[in-house]
């Protein structure tokens, strides 16, 4: 339940270039031809698997504050 006067706002990353990946991590190991998310490049550097989070639901978003 969300309080009446608050502001919410979904904001969206998508993944980083190969290029950008690199960069961030500063090596080439794990990263895809496609590059990577933020997630992944902290799993990666964690020396784990990124944590999946579950796709938004239909009408989720309704009753929020935006």
């Amino acid at each position: 339940m969300v309080r009446p006067g608050r502001c919410l706002a979904r904001i969206e990353v998508g993944p980083l270039t190969r290029t950008e990946a690199v960069t961030w991590l500063g090596t080439e190991q794990g990263v895809g031809r496609e590059g990577a998310t933020l997630a992944e490049l902290y799993a990666l550097r964690r020396g784990t698997t990124p944590t999946s989070v579950p796709g938004a639901r239909e009408g989720a978003d309704a009753g929020l504050y935006l």
